[in-house]
């Protein structure tokens, strides 16, 4: 491939063995914070495209799928009411998603990258939609694990895990570990829930294929329900994983109603999540249920996960 060639694609490293060339129509900005290089281009395939240290966070095509996955099957699980925390979700796409329940009264988002947070509020009005302007939004510029310690007990009646994957000596390399989920299920109320993503499975990858099912172990060994969930993401190229952990749930965490709930609490239509969505995401295929059936070692402190 020719130098003049190489400037017109993007190159997504998905593991040591395996790469994903997006075509470049345009570059957009490209800026560098005291956290990580930001990048906005404007792809073929799948329009505008959030890197962040040459990694596709969000891209206009499908950030829905990704950004509703994460939110409704949580929000839809826990007490209709208070407030919802978010942590990181610089871009503001889950800040929008969870703005569409209008019981909440604040949902407080919690980056560490206060350039992010700005780049991505001038930058990236369609993914946002205006929610930082919403009167309920509060955004936040700390170390979600430092805020959280500060929060009272019983505080929010949902938290939402939007945060980059861990590096070795990276900021959210103590986000993923035993001692930081349990101050998360320490803040929420009776039944509230936990929602996140949880990586990739990615086959024939070691690091990545041991790094969910922990996770997921993890928050297990702190939450006394968890529901592990997946879908495809198209500019990931790779079947991404989600989770709800509920606090001490009062009834079947496993929604039986998700349409009628979504009519009812969630404003505009939803172009994923549905009750058959929602029953397709949950019922994962046999070779994850194997992985995740296996004993697997939680993350700590003291040994925390990188993906390095």
């Amino acid at each position: 491939m020719s130098s003049q060639s190489q400037k017109d694609w993007l190159t997504d490293d998905l593991c040591e063995n395996q790469i994903t060339l997006h075509k470049i129509e345009k570059r957009l900005t490209t800026t560098r914070t005291a956290f990580q290089k930001v990048e906005l281009l404007q792809t073929y395939k799948h329009g505008m495209v959030l890197v962040l240290d040459d990694t596709i966070q969000s891209a206009e095509s499908d950030e829905w799928i990704y950004h509703e996955s994460l939110v409704h099957p949580a929000l839809l699980s826990c007490p209709p009411h208070g407030k919802v925390a978010i942590l990181g979700g610089g871009e503001g796409a889950t800040l929008r998603e969870v703005l569409r329940h209008s019981w909440i009264s604040e949902a407080v988002m919690v980056d560490i990258d206060r350039e992010v947070v700005n780049f991505c509020r001038k930058n990236l009005k369609t993914f946002h939609q205006g929610a930082f302007d919403d009167p309920r939004a509060k955004v936040v510029i700390d170390d979600a694990r430092s805020w959280l310690k500060n929060q009272p007990d019983e505080s929010f009646s949902s938290v939402i895990f939007d945060l980059s994957e861990p590096i070795e000596q990276g900021p959210s390399q103590l986000l993923f570990t035993r001692e930081f989920f349990e101050q998360i299920h320490r803040v929420l109320v009776t039944g509230g829930t936990l929602g996140m993503h949880a990586g990739p499975v990615d086959m024939g990858n070691s690091t990545l294929d041991e790094f969910f099912p922990r996770l997921i172990a993890t928050v297990a060994s702190v939450f006394s329900s968890i529901i592990p969930m997946c879908a495809h993401v198209f500019s990931f190229s790779d079947l991404w994983t989600f989770a709800v952990a509920t606090k001490n749930p009062t009834k079947n965490s496993i929604l039986e109603n998700v349409d009628s709930l979504v009519k009812e609490r969630v404003k505009g239509e939803l172009r994923h999540y549905d009750a058959q969505c929602h029953a397709h995401m949950s019922n994962l295929p046999k070779y994850v249920r194997r992985l995740l059936s296996k004993d697997w070692k939680v993350y700590t402190d003291e040994a925390p996960p990188s993906l390095d």
